[in-house]
């Protein structure tokens, strides 16, 4: 997990205190020096707003006076930027973008504008997003529909999934279809979009003549719940090739995009076997077809 290690000052008082009036009354953060500037323009815009992040996360107390709040995390930032060693150590963690650098920029973090917006400041950013909005889901009454599984079966899809990786690569014994369409069911059942995403790509290369009848049916019934958000979990557990960023790519590949592609073959495949059959169950595939795009349009 990442969450930039730096020691708090022992004498605060941890607890978030802003709500959006308090963050508008306060006073902005001061500008800083010439020759901090400099080193903070050296910086990707996305290590900018890692380091106000942990600025934040190191330099954030109760206090009725958000002022002062605010100054004393402007001077974190500060010692941040000027921390050669600690700037070194993070380098790769600061350039990776998460849930509140996609959302905030620097100075609203320094402002702390995501702490009044409910994220929890003392925690990593995609895990404050997480857990913001499963208290949306259960304050508006749309509870995640994943399964939450038991840690072991979650450990055994991780290891079947590494194993399909390496297959994949040529370093391991191929894995055969009917254990990657198990595998592509439980990821699916956990919410792990992007994980069941590659099972499906794995089937179809593993099936060159395309997805045999028998099973279309299966793949299209376990990955059409993923089009629901709710069905998807917010932060991915299941790690692999589908979590890294592809060499001149910028993040992760959107799961989205796949899961799309993977679901239009599944559709044309099932009308074509529909149309084969020809009379009324061809014109029923037709309207359900029809019916699906919109779907996944949507």
């Amino acid at each position: 997990r990442f969450t930039l290690k730096r020691k708090r000052q022992p004498q605060q008082i941890l607890v978030p205190a802003s709500t959006p009036s308090q963050v508008e009354k306060a006073v902005p953060s001061p500008a800083l020096q010439p020759h901090v500037a400099a080193i903070a323009a050296e910086l990707t815009e996305t290590a900018r707003r890692n380091v106000a992040l942990e600025a934040v996360r190191i330099g954030n107390y109760y206090s009725e006076d958000q002022a002062e709040v605010l100054r004393y995390i402007a001077e974190q930032h500060a010692e941040l930027l000027q921390d050669s060693k600690w700037l070194k150590k993070y380098a790769a963690k600061l350039r990776k973008e998460n849930g509140l650098t996609q959302r905030y920029n620097s100075s609203e973090i320094l402002a702390k504008r995501h702490e009044a917006d409910g994220y929890d400041v003392f925690v990593h950013a995609d895990e404050a997003v997480a857990a913001k909005e499963r208290a949306d889901s259960a304050k508006s009454g749309n509870k995640p529909s994943w399964e939450e599984m038991d840690p072991a079966l979650l450990g055994e899809l991780q290891d079947g999934l590494l194993e399909a990786a390496a297959a994949a690569q040529g370093e391991a014994d191929p894995v055969g279809a009917d254990e990657l369409v198990e595998l592509l069911e439980g990821c699916a059942r956990a919410g792990e979009i992007a994980a069941a995403v590659f099972c499906g790509e794995r089937i179809e290369a593993v099936h060159e003549g395309g997805v045999p009848d028998e099973l279309v049916d299966r793949l299209f019934e376990a990955l059409k719940p993923l089009l629901r958000p709710s069905a998807v979990r917010a932060q991915p557990v299941l790690t692999g090739p589908w979590s890294e960023t592809a060499p001149g790519k910028v993040g992760a590949p959107n799961p989205r995009k796949g899961l799309g592609r993977v679901l239009d073959k599944l559709i044309r495949k099932r009308r074509e076997r529909e149309l084969a059959q020809g009379g009324q169950a061809a014109q029923k595939a037709e309207q359900t077809a029809q019916g699906e795009e919109i779907l996944q349009r949507l």
